[in-house]
Protein backbone atom coordinates (compact mmCIF):
# COMPACT_ATOMS: atom_id res chain seq x y z
CA UNK A 1 0.00 0.00 0.00
CA UNK A 2 2.88 2.39 0.79
CA UNK A 3 5.97 0.86 -0.82
CA UNK A 4 7.29 1.20 -4.35
CA UNK A 5 9.92 -1.31 -5.47
CA UNK A 6 11.94 -0.98 -8.64
CA UNK A 7 15.17 -2.35 -10.02
CA UNK A 8 17.66 -1.03 -12.56
CA UNK A 9 18.32 -4.08 -14.73
CA UNK A 10 19.93 -4.33 -18.15
CA UNK A 11 19.47 -7.97 -19.14
CA UNK A 12 17.08 -10.88 -18.79
CA UNK A 13 19.53 -12.53 -16.40
CA UNK A 14 19.59 -9.48 -14.12
CA UNK A 15 15.80 -9.31 -14.17
CA UNK A 16 15.47 -12.99 -13.22
CA UNK A 17 18.01 -12.58 -10.43
CA UNK A 18 16.13 -9.59 -9.00
CA UNK A 19 12.84 -11.46 -9.22
CA UNK A 20 14.31 -14.40 -7.30
CA UNK A 21 15.61 -12.01 -4.66
CA UNK A 22 12.19 -10.45 -4.13
CA UNK A 23 10.45 -13.84 -4.01
CA UNK A 24 12.98 -15.16 -1.49
CA UNK A 25 12.35 -12.12 0.72
CA UNK A 26 8.57 -12.65 0.70
CA UNK A 27 7.66 -16.11 -0.65
CA UNK A 28 4.24 -15.98 -2.38
CA UNK A 29 1.46 -18.27 -1.28
CA UNK A 30 -1.37 -19.83 -3.25
CA UNK A 31 -4.57 -17.85 -2.89
CA UNK A 32 -5.41 -14.54 -1.28
CA UNK A 33 -5.70 -13.80 2.43
CA UNK A 34 -8.99 -15.20 3.67
CA UNK A 35 -9.58 -13.59 7.07
CA UNK A 36 -12.78 -11.67 7.78
CA UNK A 37 -10.78 -8.43 7.89
CA UNK A 38 -9.25 -9.18 4.49
CA UNK A 39 -12.67 -9.88 2.97
CA UNK A 40 -14.06 -6.61 4.37
CA UNK A 41 -10.98 -4.80 3.04
CA UNK A 42 -11.53 -6.18 -0.46
CA UNK A 43 -15.19 -5.15 -0.34
CA UNK A 44 -14.31 -1.59 0.65
CA UNK A 45 -11.60 -1.47 -2.00
CA UNK A 46 -14.08 -2.26 -4.75
CA UNK A 47 -16.94 -0.10 -3.44
CA UNK A 48 -14.83 3.03 -2.96
CA UNK A 49 -12.17 2.32 -5.64
CA UNK A 50 -9.52 2.57 -2.94
CA UNK A 51 -6.99 0.68 -5.02
CA UNK A 52 -6.65 3.84 -7.13
CA UNK A 53 -5.95 5.96 -4.05
CA UNK A 54 -3.26 3.98 -2.24
CA UNK A 55 -0.21 6.14 -1.41
CA UNK A 56 1.98 3.71 -3.35
CA UNK A 57 0.21 4.70 -6.60
CA UNK A 58 1.11 8.36 -6.15
CA UNK A 59 4.65 7.38 -5.17
CA UNK A 60 4.89 5.20 -8.27
CA UNK A 61 3.83 8.07 -10.54
CA UNK A 62 6.31 10.43 -8.84
CA UNK A 63 9.10 7.84 -9.08
CA UNK A 64 8.47 7.20 -12.79
CA UNK A 65 8.31 10.90 -13.50
CA UNK A 66 11.65 11.48 -11.75
CA UNK A 67 13.27 8.61 -13.64
CA UNK A 68 12.10 10.03 -16.96
CA UNK A 69 13.82 13.37 -16.40
CA UNK A 70 17.15 11.82 -17.37
CA UNK A 71 15.71 8.92 -19.32
CA UNK A 72 15.80 8.13 -23.05
CA UNK A 73 13.74 9.99 -25.61
CA UNK A 74 11.33 7.05 -25.98
CA UNK A 75 10.15 4.77 -23.18
CA UNK A 76 7.91 1.68 -23.14
CA UNK A 77 5.65 1.25 -20.10
CA UNK A 78 4.30 -2.28 -19.63
CA UNK A 79 1.16 -1.98 -17.49
CA UNK A 80 -0.37 -5.24 -16.26
CA UNK A 81 -3.81 -5.27 -14.64
CA UNK A 82 -4.86 -6.41 -12.06
CA UNK A 83 -4.25 -4.34 -10.12
CA UNK A 84 -6.03 -1.86 -12.35
CA UNK A 85 -4.14 0.94 -10.62
CA UNK A 86 -1.10 -0.04 -12.73
CA UNK A 87 -3.07 0.86 -15.83
CA UNK A 88 -4.12 4.17 -14.28
CA UNK A 89 -0.51 5.00 -13.35
CA UNK A 90 0.62 4.22 -16.89
CA UNK A 91 -2.16 6.33 -18.37
CA UNK A 92 -1.22 9.29 -16.14
CA UNK A 93 2.37 9.02 -17.38
CA UNK A 94 1.09 8.87 -20.95
CA UNK A 95 -0.95 12.05 -20.39
CA UNK A 96 2.04 13.81 -18.85
CA UNK A 97 4.66 12.79 -21.43
CA UNK A 98 2.64 12.18 -24.59
CA UNK A 99 4.33 10.37 -27.46
CA UNK A 100 7.49 9.91 -25.46
CA UNK A 101 5.64 7.02 -23.79
CA UNK A 102 4.61 3.84 -25.59
CA UNK A 103 1.98 2.40 -23.25
CA UNK A 104 1.35 -1.35 -23.47
CA UNK A 105 -1.72 -2.29 -21.41
CA UNK A 106 -2.38 -5.95 -20.57
CA UNK A 107 -5.86 -6.42 -19.06
CA UNK A 108 -5.65 -9.87 -17.50
CA UNK A 109 -9.10 -9.63 -15.90
CA UNK A 110 -12.21 -7.50 -16.04
CA UNK A 111 -12.55 -4.47 -13.77
CA UNK A 112 -15.64 -2.33 -14.31
CA UNK A 113 -17.28 -5.16 -16.28
CA UNK A 114 -16.65 -7.85 -13.67
CA UNK A 115 -19.98 -9.20 -12.44
CA UNK A 116 -18.68 -10.23 -9.00
CA UNK A 117 -17.01 -6.93 -8.10
CA UNK A 118 -19.21 -4.32 -6.39
CA UNK A 119 -18.75 -0.58 -6.69
CA UNK A 120 -19.81 2.35 -8.88
CA UNK A 121 -19.91 0.81 -12.37
CA UNK A 122 -20.46 4.09 -14.24
CA UNK A 123 -17.49 5.83 -12.65
CA UNK A 124 -15.30 2.77 -13.09
CA UNK A 125 -16.17 2.57 -16.77
CA UNK A 126 -15.26 6.22 -17.28
CA UNK A 127 -11.83 5.59 -15.77
CA UNK A 128 -11.37 2.34 -17.65
CA UNK A 129 -12.39 3.94 -20.96
CA UNK A 130 -9.79 6.67 -20.43
CA UNK A 131 -7.07 4.14 -19.64
CA UNK A 132 -7.87 1.81 -22.54
CA UNK A 133 -8.25 4.70 -24.96
CA UNK A 134 -4.75 5.94 -24.17
CA UNK A 135 -2.94 2.62 -24.58
CA UNK A 136 -0.79 2.17 -27.69
CA UNK A 137 -0.82 -1.62 -27.35
CA UNK A 138 -3.81 -3.40 -25.79
CA UNK A 139 -3.90 -7.11 -24.91
CA UNK A 140 -6.02 -9.46 -22.82
CA UNK A 141 -5.97 -13.14 -21.89
CA UNK A 142 -9.10 -14.69 -23.43
CA UNK A 143 -11.43 -14.28 -26.42
CA UNK A 144 -14.49 -13.73 -24.18
CA UNK A 145 -12.73 -10.84 -22.45
CA UNK A 146 -11.68 -9.54 -25.86
CA UNK A 147 -15.34 -9.50 -26.95
CA UNK A 148 -16.45 -7.71 -23.77
CA UNK A 149 -13.83 -4.98 -24.10
CA UNK A 150 -14.65 -4.44 -27.76
CA UNK A 151 -18.41 -4.26 -27.13
CA UNK A 152 -18.18 -1.85 -24.19
CA UNK A 153 -15.18 0.30 -25.08
CA UNK A 154 -15.04 -0.02 -28.85
CA UNK A 155 -11.51 -1.35 -28.89
CA UNK A 156 -10.52 -4.93 -29.64
CA UNK A 157 -7.46 -6.15 -27.74
CA UNK A 158 -5.16 -8.89 -28.97
CA UNK A 159 -5.38 -12.18 -27.05
CA UNK A 160 -2.25 -13.40 -25.24
CA UNK A 161 -3.13 -16.42 -23.11
CA UNK A 162 -1.74 -16.46 -19.58
CA UNK A 163 0.49 -19.52 -20.11
CA UNK A 164 2.21 -20.62 -16.89
CA UNK A 165 5.77 -20.58 -18.21
CA UNK A 166 7.11 -20.14 -14.67
CA UNK A 167 5.84 -23.56 -13.54
CA UNK A 168 8.66 -26.04 -13.12
CA UNK A 169 8.25 -29.82 -13.25
CA UNK A 170 8.01 -31.68 -9.94
CA UNK A 171 10.42 -34.60 -9.92
CA UNK A 172 9.41 -36.21 -6.62
CA UNK A 173 7.42 -39.46 -6.50
CA UNK A 174 3.69 -38.65 -6.11
CA UNK A 175 3.17 -41.91 -4.20
CA UNK A 176 5.66 -40.79 -1.54
CA UNK A 177 3.84 -37.53 -0.78
CA UNK A 178 2.80 -37.13 2.87
CA UNK A 179 -0.79 -35.87 2.81
CA UNK A 180 -0.65 -35.24 6.55
CA UNK A 181 1.26 -32.01 5.78
CA UNK A 182 -1.96 -30.74 4.19
CA UNK A 183 -4.40 -32.12 6.76
CA UNK A 184 -4.53 -34.95 9.27
CA UNK A 185 -8.06 -35.65 7.98
CA UNK A 186 -6.70 -37.01 4.69
CA UNK A 187 -6.75 -40.79 4.71
CA UNK A 188 -4.32 -43.12 2.94
CA UNK A 189 -5.73 -44.87 -0.10
CA UNK A 190 -8.50 -42.41 -1.00
CA UNK A 191 -8.70 -40.70 -4.38
CA UNK A 192 -7.68 -37.08 -3.83
CA UNK A 193 -9.54 -34.51 -5.96
CA UNK A 194 -7.53 -31.34 -5.38
CA UNK A 195 -8.29 -27.65 -5.82
CA UNK A 196 -5.52 -25.13 -5.14
CA UNK A 197 -5.87 -21.37 -4.66
CA UNK A 198 -8.63 -18.96 -3.77
CA UNK A 199 -12.42 -19.27 -3.91
CA UNK A 200 -13.61 -15.64 -4.13
CA UNK A 201 -17.16 -14.74 -3.14
CA UNK A 202 -19.56 -14.61 -6.07
CA UNK A 203 -17.31 -16.31 -8.62
CA UNK A 204 -18.57 -19.90 -8.65
CA UNK A 205 -21.80 -21.87 -8.26
CA UNK A 206 -20.66 -23.29 -4.93
CA UNK A 207 -24.17 -24.26 -3.88
CA UNK A 208 -24.58 -26.34 -7.03
CA UNK A 209 -21.21 -28.00 -6.46
CA UNK A 210 -21.94 -28.71 -2.79
CA UNK A 211 -25.39 -30.12 -3.60
CA UNK A 212 -23.69 -32.65 -5.90
CA UNK A 213 -21.09 -33.53 -3.24
CA UNK A 214 -23.86 -33.92 -0.65
CA UNK A 215 -25.81 -36.24 -2.96
CA UNK A 216 -22.67 -38.24 -3.75
CA UNK A 217 -21.97 -38.52 -0.03
CA UNK A 218 -24.97 -40.86 0.27
CA UNK A 219 -23.32 -43.35 -2.10
CA UNK A 220 -21.09 -46.09 -0.64
CA UNK A 221 -18.21 -45.21 -2.97
CA UNK A 222 -17.99 -41.76 -1.35
CA UNK A 223 -15.68 -43.31 1.24
CA UNK A 224 -13.10 -43.78 -1.53
CA UNK A 225 -12.87 -40.08 -2.45
CA UNK A 226 -11.77 -36.91 -0.68
CA UNK A 227 -12.07 -33.39 -2.06
CA UNK A 228 -9.07 -31.35 -0.96
CA UNK A 229 -9.10 -27.53 -1.03
CA UNK A 230 -5.70 -25.96 -0.44
CA UNK A 231 -5.64 -22.20 0.10
CA UNK A 232 -8.32 -19.62 0.76
CA UNK A 233 -11.44 -21.77 1.03
CA UNK A 234 -13.43 -19.83 3.60
CA UNK A 235 -16.29 -19.06 1.20
CA UNK A 236 -16.82 -22.75 0.46
CA UNK A 237 -16.54 -23.70 4.14
CA UNK A 238 -19.20 -21.15 5.05
CA UNK A 239 -21.61 -22.54 2.45
CA UNK A 240 -21.12 -26.09 3.76
CA UNK A 241 -22.79 -25.25 7.06
CA UNK A 242 -26.09 -27.05 7.48
CA UNK A 243 -25.44 -29.55 4.68
CA UNK A 244 -25.34 -33.29 5.30
CA UNK A 245 -21.84 -33.87 3.93
CA UNK A 246 -19.98 -36.78 5.54
CA UNK A 247 -16.97 -35.89 7.67
CA UNK A 248 -13.77 -36.08 5.69
CA UNK A 249 -15.40 -35.94 2.25
CA UNK A 250 -14.33 -32.29 1.91
CA UNK A 251 -11.03 -31.37 3.56
CA UNK A 252 -9.45 -27.92 3.79
CA UNK A 253 -5.72 -27.31 3.86
CA UNK A 254 -3.85 -24.11 4.74
CA UNK A 255 -2.38 -21.57 2.37
CA UNK A 256 0.97 -22.92 1.24
CA UNK A 257 3.96 -21.69 -0.71
CA UNK A 258 3.92 -22.12 -4.48
CA UNK A 259 6.57 -24.83 -4.23
CA UNK A 260 4.47 -26.76 -1.69
CA UNK A 261 1.34 -26.37 -3.82
CA UNK A 262 3.25 -27.78 -6.79
CA UNK A 263 3.98 -30.90 -4.73
CA UNK A 264 0.29 -31.18 -3.80
CA UNK A 265 -0.80 -30.86 -7.43
CA UNK A 266 1.76 -33.46 -8.44
CA UNK A 267 0.46 -35.91 -5.84
CA UNK A 268 -3.24 -35.38 -6.65
CA UNK A 269 -5.24 -38.03 -8.43
CA UNK A 270 -7.49 -35.45 -10.07
CA UNK A 271 -7.25 -31.64 -10.29
CA UNK A 272 -10.49 -29.69 -9.83
CA UNK A 273 -11.27 -26.53 -11.82
CA UNK A 274 -14.39 -24.47 -11.07
CA UNK A 275 -16.07 -22.50 -13.86
CA UNK A 276 -17.09 -18.89 -13.30
CA UNK A 277 -20.85 -18.60 -12.76
CA UNK A 278 -21.89 -17.07 -16.10
CA UNK A 279 -23.28 -18.27 -19.43
CA UNK A 280 -19.84 -18.25 -21.06
CA UNK A 281 -17.85 -18.53 -17.80
CA UNK A 282 -17.03 -14.82 -18.33
CA UNK A 283 -13.75 -15.60 -20.09
CA UNK A 284 -12.29 -17.00 -16.88
CA UNK A 285 -8.88 -18.37 -17.85
CA UNK A 286 -6.86 -18.29 -14.64
CA UNK A 287 -3.22 -19.28 -14.45
CA UNK A 288 -4.34 -22.22 -12.29
CA UNK A 289 -5.66 -23.96 -15.40
CA UNK A 290 -2.27 -23.72 -17.10
CA UNK A 291 -0.62 -25.05 -13.94
CA UNK A 292 -2.94 -28.03 -14.13
CA UNK A 293 -2.05 -28.65 -17.77
CA UNK A 294 1.64 -28.79 -16.88
CA UNK A 295 0.98 -31.43 -14.22
CA UNK A 296 -0.61 -33.69 -16.89
CA UNK A 297 -3.12 -35.04 -14.38
CA UNK A 298 -6.82 -35.75 -15.02
CA UNK A 299 -8.78 -32.49 -14.81
CA UNK A 300 -12.30 -32.28 -13.39
CA UNK A 301 -13.87 -29.17 -15.01
CA UNK A 302 -16.99 -28.25 -13.02
CA UNK A 303 -19.66 -26.01 -14.61
CA UNK A 304 -17.59 -25.33 -17.74
CA UNK A 305 -19.80 -24.25 -20.63
CA UNK A 306 -19.40 -25.50 -24.19
CA UNK A 307 -17.69 -22.96 -26.46
CA UNK A 308 -16.28 -21.06 -23.47
CA UNK A 309 -12.60 -20.16 -23.39
CA UNK A 310 -11.86 -22.82 -20.78
CA UNK A 311 -13.65 -25.38 -22.94
CA UNK A 312 -11.48 -24.38 -25.93
CA UNK A 313 -8.28 -24.58 -23.88
CA UNK A 314 -9.11 -27.96 -22.36
CA UNK A 315 -9.84 -29.31 -25.84
CA UNK A 316 -6.62 -27.73 -27.15
CA UNK A 317 -4.48 -29.37 -24.47
CA UNK A 318 -6.42 -32.56 -23.81
CA UNK A 319 -8.33 -33.32 -27.01
CA UNK A 320 -11.78 -33.11 -25.41
CA UNK A 321 -13.67 -31.48 -22.55
CA UNK A 322 -16.60 -32.61 -20.40
CA UNK A 323 -19.48 -30.31 -19.52
CA UNK A 324 -20.73 -31.13 -16.04
CA UNK A 325 -23.48 -28.58 -15.57
CA UNK A 326 -25.94 -30.29 -13.22
CA UNK A 327 -26.03 -32.40 -10.08
CA UNK A 328 -26.67 -35.71 -11.84
CA UNK A 329 -23.70 -35.29 -14.19
CA UNK A 330 -21.39 -34.37 -11.32
CA UNK A 331 -22.51 -37.24 -9.08
CA UNK A 332 -22.00 -39.72 -11.92
CA UNK A 333 -18.53 -38.34 -12.61
CA UNK A 334 -17.56 -38.52 -8.94
CA UNK A 335 -18.55 -42.18 -9.05
CA UNK A 336 -16.42 -42.73 -12.17
CA UNK A 337 -13.44 -41.20 -10.41
CA UNK A 338 -13.91 -43.55 -7.46
CA UNK A 339 -14.02 -46.50 -9.84
CA UNK A 340 -11.40 -45.55 -12.42
CA UNK A 341 -9.31 -42.73 -10.88
CA UNK A 342 -10.35 -40.19 -13.49
CA UNK A 343 -9.56 -42.21 -16.60
CA UNK A 344 -12.58 -40.71 -18.40
CA UNK A 345 -11.56 -37.12 -17.67
CA UNK A 346 -9.53 -34.81 -19.93
CA UNK A 347 -5.79 -34.99 -19.38
CA UNK A 348 -3.12 -32.84 -21.00
CA UNK A 349 -0.63 -34.47 -23.34
CA UNK A 350 2.16 -33.11 -25.55
CA UNK A 351 1.94 -30.07 -23.28
CA UNK A 352 5.12 -28.33 -24.48
CA UNK A 353 3.93 -28.48 -28.09
CA UNK A 354 0.48 -27.15 -27.17
CA UNK A 355 2.03 -24.30 -25.18
CA UNK A 356 4.37 -23.35 -28.00
CA UNK A 357 1.44 -22.60 -30.30
CA UNK A 358 -0.05 -20.23 -27.68
CA UNK A 359 3.26 -18.57 -26.84
CA UNK A 360 3.57 -17.26 -30.40
CA UNK A 361 1.12 -14.55 -29.31
CA UNK A 362 3.82 -13.20 -26.97
CA UNK A 363 6.15 -12.82 -29.95
CA UNK A 364 3.49 -10.95 -31.90
CA UNK A 365 2.75 -8.64 -28.97
CA UNK A 366 6.46 -7.94 -28.46
CA UNK A 367 6.93 -7.21 -32.16
CA UNK A 368 3.98 -4.80 -32.06
CA UNK A 369 5.56 -2.92 -29.14
CA UNK A 370 8.92 -2.72 -30.91
CA UNK A 371 7.26 -1.54 -34.13
CA UNK A 372 5.34 1.14 -32.25
CA UNK A 373 8.54 2.27 -30.57
CA UNK A 374 10.35 2.44 -33.92
CA UNK A 375 7.51 4.44 -35.48
CA UNK A 376 7.94 7.12 -32.87
CA UNK A 377 11.71 7.37 -33.03
CA UNK A 378 12.99 10.37 -35.01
Amino acid sequence: MFDVRWADVHSVEELQAKRKEWIAAAPPRAGVRDSRLARVGRLLKHVFMLDLLFPSIFRLIATLNAMLRDGPSRVVLLCSSPPFSMGVAGRVMKAMHGDRIVMALDMRDLWSLHTAFPGPKFQKRLVESWVIGGADIFTTVAPALQARFEKRFGRKPDVVFNVATHIKPVLSDPAAFDWACVSEALRPGTRKIVYTGSIPAGFYDLDGFLAAVEAFGRHPEARDIQFVFVGAGGELAARMRGRQIPDGLIVFGPQMSHDAVAEVQNAADVLLFLGYHADDNQGQVSIKLFEYFRREKPILPVHIRAQSDVDWLVRHYCGFCVHLLDEAALVATFGDIAASNGSKLPRSHDTAEKEASLLMAYDRASEAIIAKLADRNP
